[in-house]
Parts: C-alpha cells; sequence; structure tokens
C-alpha cells in the first residue's frame, strides 16, 4: 500500500513540477523574450547605477556609499578606478577588452561573473562600469517562487493521501479479516465514510470483498456446525461400544490384553470427542468468562501435582518459581486451568527425558500490555521446555485447531492438535495474549499475559467473533 501510496504521490508531484517548468518556459510572464531585451534591461539598470554614482562622488566624493559597493565600480576611460578598491588582473584584463572594444565584456570567475560596461554621460565623456554578479540559474530552469516546491509537496500529498484512503481501508479490513474477525464488512451502500473519493469501481470491490467474506463465513460456520454435530453423534454410539468392551471382558476367556487395548483406544476417541467439543464451546460462546475470584498461583500448584506425575515418568523434572507480587485475579478458573494444563501437558509430552520444564509466574506492566494490545497489566505465565523446538515457519500456526508441525512426532506424541487452540481461545476470551518462540538454548517457550481486570460483557461480544 505505502508503495502504492509513494507511486501516486510522486507521480502528482512530479506532473505539478512539469506544469510549473511548462508554464514558466512558455509563458515567461514580465521575464525578457530574447537576449536584446534582457541586454537592454541589463543597461537601463547600469545606466541608472553610473548616474547615481557620479552624483554622489560630485556630492560626497570618495567618501559616498554608492562608491564602496565591492561588487561595483567605476572606472574613467584610461581604466583608472573612479574610487574605492582597487581591480583584480582579472577585472583589469575584462577592464581592458571593454575599453579595447568599447563594448560589454565578461568573463566567470568561480561562482560570479566579472563584466565590463561602456557607457557615455555626455561628449567625450565615457565611463566604464566593473560589475561583479553572481553566476545565474541556468536558462532552462524557471524561476520557482520559494513557496513552491512546499506548497507542491503539500498539495500532492493530500491528494495522493485522499485517493488512496479507500484502498488503505480494504487493505485494513482484508488483515482484519484474515486475522479471524469474521463479522469484518466494508460500508457500500449510502452515505460513504470515505467521502467523495471512493469512486463506483472502489465500491463494486467493496461489494466484492463483503461477497467474499459471507461466503467465507458460512462456509466456516458450516464446517463448525458438522464438527460439532458429528462429536456429539459420537458420543452415544462409544458409550455403548465401551460397555460391550465391559461385557465382552467379563464373558471371555481371550487374552485381557486385547480388551485392554481396545480400552485405550475407545478412551482416545473419547478425548478427542471432548477436546472438540470443548473448542467448539469456547468458539461459539457468546458469554464473558465468569469473574471469579481466583489465585493463579493456588491454581498452578494444584496442576503441577499431576504434571509432576507425568513428568517423572517420563524421566523430566518440572520447577516452579512466582515472582508475582499479586497472584489474586479474576476469571473463570475451569477455563484458564485448561488452557495452563494443556500447554504444560504439551511441554511434559515434548521434553526429552532427563530435561527441565519451567513454569514461571510474574507480573506485567501496563506498558507492556499495551505493548500487545492487552488493555491492563496482569500475570504473565511462561512455560519453557527442553524439547526440539518449532520450526519458524511453523510457530506462528500452532495455536490453530488441528494443525501439526510434524505428522509423525505428533502420532507418536498422542496429541491431538486441539489443545493448543483450546489454550489460546481462553486467554484470548479473558483479554489475554498468547505467544510460543524457540529458546536460544533450544526448546520451547510459551508465554500467557493475562490482564488482572477482565472485559465487560461487550467487548467479549465483539472478541468471540474471532474463530
Amino acid at each position: 500500500m505505502r508503495t502504492f501510496f509513494l507511486q501516486l504521490f510522486l507521480s502528482f508531484w512530479l506532473a505539478t513540477i512539469a506544469v510549473f517548468v511548462g508554464a514558466t518556459i512558455f509563458f515567461p510572464g514580465d521575464a525578457p523574450q530574447s537576449p536584446g531585451a534582457m541586454q537592454a534591461l541589463f543597461m537601463n539598470s547600469a545606466q541608472h547605477s553610473l548616474a547615481v554614482a557620479l552624483e554622489d562622488y560630485r556630492s560626497h566624493g570618495c567618501a559616498a556609499a554608492s562608491l564602496a559597493d565591492p561588487l561595483t565600480l567605476v572606472a574613467n576611460d584610461q581604466g583608472t578606478p573612479l574610487c574605492g578598491r582597487s581591480l583584480s588582473p582579472l577585472e583589469q584584463n575584462v577592464l581592458r577588452q571593454s575599453i579595447a572594444k568599447r563594448a560589454l565584456t565578461g568573463v566567470k570567475d568561480g561562482g560570479q561573473w566579472i563584466h565590463a560596461l561602456p557607457m557615455t554621460t555626455g561628449p567625450d565623456r565615457h565611463w566604464f562600469l566593473v560589475l561583479r554578479s553572481p553566476v545565474s540559474r541556468p536558462l532552462w530552469f524557471p524561476p520557482f517562487p520559494k513557496s513552491a516546491l512546499p506548497v507542491s509537496i503539500l498539495v500532492t500529498f493530500l491528494f495522493a493521501y485522499l485517493l488512496t484512503r479507500p484502498l488503505r481501508s480494504l487493505s485494513k479490513a482484508f488483515r482484519t479479516f484474515t486475522a479471524g474477525d469474521l463479522d469484518t464488512r466494508l460500508p457500500v451502500t449510502g452515505p460513504s465514510r470515505l467521502g467523495q473519493f471512493d469512486s463506483a469501481d472502489m465500491r463494486t470491490l467493496m461489494s466484492d470483498f463483503n461477497s467474499m467474506a459471507d461466503r467465507v463465513t458460512e462456509l466456516i460456520e458450516a464446517q463448525k456446525m458438522l464438527v460439532r454435530d458429528v462429536s456429539h453423534e459420537l458420543r452415544s454410539p462409544l458409550a455403548r461400544l465401551c460397555m460391550a468392551i465391559e461385557l465382552a471382558r467379563e464373558d471371555s476367556h481371550v487374552d485381557q490384553s486385547l480388551f485392554d487395548q481396545m480400552e485405550q483406544e475407545a478412551e482416545k476417541v473419547n478425548a478427542l470427542i471432548g477436546e472438540m467439543l470443548t473448542l467448539s464451546l469456547l468458539e461459539s460462546t457468546r458469554q464473558a468468562p465468569r469473574p471469579d475470584s481466583m489465585d493463579m498461583r493456588v491454581l498452578i500448584e494444584e496442576l503441577l501435582d499431576n504434571a509432576n506425575f507425568e513428568a517423572h515418568a517420563r524421566g523430566c523434572e518440572i520447577h516452579f518459581l512466582s515472582n508475582a507480587t499479586d497472584t489474586h485475579m479474576t476469571g473463570q478458573p475451569e477455563m484458564l486451568s485448561r488452557a495452563v494444563e494443556n500447554i504444560l501437558r504439551n511441554a511434559v509430552r515434548y521434553t526429552p527425558p532427563g530435561g527441565l520444564i519451567e513454569v514461571v509466574l510474574s507480573d506485567f506492566s501496563s506498558t507492556e500490555a499495551a505493548a500487545v494490545e492487552i488493555e491492563s497489566a496482569g500475570l504473565k505465565i511462561a512455560i519453557r521446555d527442553t524439547g526440539p523446538g518449532i520450526p519458524l515457519d511453523h510457530i506462528s500456526h500452532i495455536f490453530r485447531p488441528f494443525y501439526r508441525v510434524d505428522m509423525a512426532r505428533s502420532e507418536s506424541s498422542g496429541g491431538f492438535g486441539v489443545g493448543l487452540a483450546i489454550a489460546e481461545r481462553a486467554i484470548h476470551l479473558h483479554g489475554g495474549k498468547i505467544a510460543a518462540s524457540n529458546r536460544p538454548t533450544g526448546g520451547l517457550s510459551v508465554e500467557m499475559l493475562i490482564p488482572r481486570t477482565q472485559p465487560s460483557s461487550d467487548d467479549v461480544l465483539l472478541e468471540i467473533q474471532a474463530s
């Protein structure tokens, strides 16, 4: 967008400069029309300067102010200055040429021109005016007024800004929709907030965006409904299957390990259905999290009891450290517990034997909150493992439902690809943020920022649209 704005701005500005140049060259106004007219103008000015200098000389002698001008010198026809400074060798040379030719002569001396001009004030009364003047602008360059450049930049910037404003709105709508706000739409009918600069083509483009957003939203909602309905329908036959396995185990004399394997597989399917229903509930809820008073430190310590059991079974350890000044906050404990538990279990799952998992609870300030667009200060929970980490091109997608970095590794670890999505949704509903990054020393670090002040119901109704 900025590239398009820059292109438009430069195009308008160059066009404005071209208009200035063209107008000055082809319609010069009061400027001399020919070299002869310019020389006549110069002669008139020089004649006037000479008359003033001679009059001052008669009145005040060499003390006259007009004779002290370092850029102008009056000399007689013998080449002797009337008063004032002496001539430089180059000025003397120019003056001699003018006396010999009885004509205007000149030479360039660095950034100045030196001219010697013969003039007559009466019979046998010849004078020569030696002038120093700065090198003038090139003949092809127009005499711009000093305000032309900043005014042209300001005007073209304003036009470019107004003309690209509808495109910026469209670009913002695409970004918002891509980020998950499926309610994003652009105003097309009625009074436009974009003023008269949104053309019919732009309105058509906005209408096409709205149509696309409607269709995508319908498809996503249909997919969610299908997943939710299938999950519900699977619950009943799965329960009957588990019951049938138990009955078959009692009446059969075959190897019991076969029934154990069947039960484990049924439990996996049951757990997956539970995860899917939980995610569906979080995505479709229209209510703000219940603002119960809770102690985040106590909640984490309760989770660590079970997590330590799993970690020890895998030969790794969990260390918990709390640096927070106040661990009390409001929120829905069940939802936050599920979020922390999913991240913690994921860390245990991918930490190799002998590895260490760190859980750190700390404060984050209002400045840190504003940097990540959180309304207020709160608590930060960091869970760091010493596992293999995640490739950089996958790390921004791991909170999507059913996203798998490595299919073989995910299947071997027993994950469904739903736990991180549930955690992200739970933190999001509490007005917080969750982010993952690879540790410099190896392993994955997941940080959850949860504000102590929970969002209002109206804010949640807006936020829960993102799914």
